[in-house]
């Protein structure tokens, strides 16, 4: 803290807001403690949404669960992670579902780093013109949930991007479609089976917010262009509201888009 925001109080009062949210422990899945607040409720609408997503993907692709695990990232392991043993107070962050036509995996906060020696055809890059930190080091994303569904009725794979916010859709709209549109939709790219980066898989990102008191959805396209309109398109980005009493826009946007690729790709 510096002497000119220790001598205003409103600055100073800011400060330690900010301090203590940063410091605050994320809660703990074990047992029966789990922590609240704001930073921590966040976390906990993440982990509802996991648990939702993982229903839903059930549900609309009739697929069943053929494998959940723990993956641990870094630049220097293979995109997906590698799978160790779960840490004490983790959730599992890899899921594989599998029926007679689909493969789908599902990655919960996977590290997305730059084009490197060590990429290999089906990964994931991050293509941002972003420079390492000096603290943090090689720029990545991590996006919430990232999901490649594969079908036997399509000439070729998508992949969707998630990420969950404990917000409602007013601020979604004002401070993160963008954004995100930005960094997830446009600066996300996949290996080909020649080691280049060519046209990108992913179709989609889904903002998924918890509170309906400003509207239930978010476009960026005209109503007829999104997934459930007349004349939908790919690839778009929209946000809709996801809690455990109404998850009923989610499972629209994910049989539009079934019905899309089948129709477009088939």
């Amino acid at each position: 803290m510096t002497s000119y925001v220790s001598k205003h109080i409103h600055y100073r009062t800011a400060f330690n807001f900010i301090e203590q949210c940063h410091s605050a422990p994320a809660p703990t899945f074990e047992g029966k403690s789990v922590l609240l607040g704001l930073k921590n409720l966040s976390i906990v609408y993440e982990i509802s949404s996991l648990l939702m997503l993982n229903e839903l993907i059930k549900k609309c692709f009739t697929v069943e669960t053929i494998e959940q695990s723990y993956r641990s990232y870094s630049k220097e392991k293979v995109f997906g992670g590698v799978r160790i043993e779960r840490p004490y107070g983790e959730v599992n962050n890899y899921f594989l579902y599998r029926s007679d036509v689909y493969d789908i995996e599902m990655l919960y906060e996977p590290k997305i780093y730059p084009y490197s020696a060590l990429s290999k055809a089906g990964d994931l890059v991050d293509t941002s013109d972003t420079r390492p930190h000096k603290i943090y080091g090689e720029h990545h994303f991590c996006p919430d949930f990232i999901i490649k569904i594969n079908s036997k009725r399509w000439r070729k794979a998508i992949t969707l991007v998630l990420d969950a916010k404990y917000k409602d859709a007013a601020t979604i709209k004002r401070y993160d479609i963008d954004e995100l549109t930005k960094q997830y939709l446009l600066n996300i790219h996949q290996v080909n089976e020649n080691g280049r980066l060519g046209v990108s898989p992913i179709q989609l990102l889904l903002l998924l917010f918890a509170h309906d008191r400003s509207g239930t959805i978010v476009r960026t396209v005209a109503p007829r262009h999104c997934l459930t309109g007349t004349l939908p398109v790919l690839p778009q980005a929209c946000a809709v509201l996801l809690k455990p009493s109404n998850m009923l826009l989610l499972d629209q946007q994910f049989r539009a888009l079934v019905e899309i690729m089948g129709r477009e790709y088939i």
